[in-house]
């Protein structure tokens, strides 16, 4: 939710009117919730919930299957791209952008994962 600034002169009757509210026409924010942990790909490794499905059992194994070999083996720019291009196909577009540029920073090297991350 976004707050706007309204400035009115000292005359206007829409000031008058912002001077008689309760309080002075102060703005009370409500405090902010405590931050939470990232859980991305790029975050350090911490063991979480299982990943949410998209909807399709068979998307959902191989996604994980993914996943869990890239726990082992975080220099396979194979399994970089499989996982990125899975999360595509499932429309989670955000989520594949992420993978593909934190494979990208892992193994700078390799020009297929270099360009998925464009």
């Amino acid at each position: 939710r976004r707050l706007g600034l309204l400035l009115l002169p000292a005359a206007s009757p829409l000031a008058a009117k912002a001077s008689k509210r309760k309080g002075g026409g102060k703005v009370k924010l409500k405090p902010k919730a405590p931050a939470v942990a990232a859980r991305g790909f790029g975050a350090p490794g911490t063991a979480g919930p299982p990943l949410p499905g998209v909807g399709d059992a068979a998307l959902d194994a191989a996604i994980q299957q993914r996943c869990d070999a890239l726990k082992k083996s975080k220099k396979n720019a194979k399994l970089w791209l499989e996982l990125g291009s899975l999360l595509v196909k499932a429309d989670e577009y955000a989520e594949a952008e992420r993978v593909f540029r934190a494979g990208a920073a892992l193994l700078p090297g390799d020009e297929m994962l270099s360009a998925a991350a464009l």
